[in-house]
């Protein structure tokens, strides 16, 4: 699950955005469910959530800590 709570730097969001789909080519993953609606039942809110399933842990890592 990737969570933003705050947008600081709009630029570097953006950067990231447009990095993030070429890290799926080499790391394969469902997108379960992405920018949607959301409810906060405890704890801080969030500007956005998307949830992601990988085969492996190890595959969530190398995507993670990949180049997007």
């Amino acid at each position: 699950m990737v969570t933003r709570e705050k947008t600081r730097d709009a630029a570097e969001l953006e950067r990231s955005k447009q990095l993030a789909p070429p890290g799926f080519k080499e790391h394969p993953a469902i997108i379960r469910a992405i920018h949607g609606r959301t409810e906060v039942l405890e704890g801080s809110a969030a500007e956005d959530i998307v949830i992601l399933e990988f085969p492996t842990y190890e595959d969530a890592k190398a995507w993670y800590h990949g180049s997007a």
